[in-house]
């Protein structure tokens, strides 16, 4: 079976390569739990809905970009239905 766990942010679009670089950076500490692949699809066009949508979802501000970011496992990743709070858990992560 294949597992898939996903986030959506707002970043700020002058910040991406700082992003992309935190991203680089965390990507080990995925792998210990479990994760075979990570991909971030930078939003080129996220239209506004009536009622809601991804800018509204995540408070973004107009200069900022919608990061919709997942990670692939071929076994369950050791986590918790909170999220990804073990990420911020574990020291190993920085900041």
């Amino acid at each position: 079976m294949t597992y898939f766990t996903g986030a959506v942010a707002a970043v700020p679009t002058a910040n991406k390569a700082a992003y992309q670089q935190h991203v680089a950076a965390v990507w080990p500490l995925f792998q210990t739990y479990g994760a075979s692949r990570m991909v971030e699809s930078w939003g080129a066009d996220v239209p506004k809905g009536k009622v809601t949508d991804f800018q509204g979802a995540v408070q973004a501000k107009e200069d900022e970009s919608i990061v919709f970011s997942w990670l692939h496992a071929r076994h369950a990743v050791r986590r918790q239905p909170h999220g990804l709070w073990w990420v911020r858990a574990d020291l190993r992560g920085g900041r």
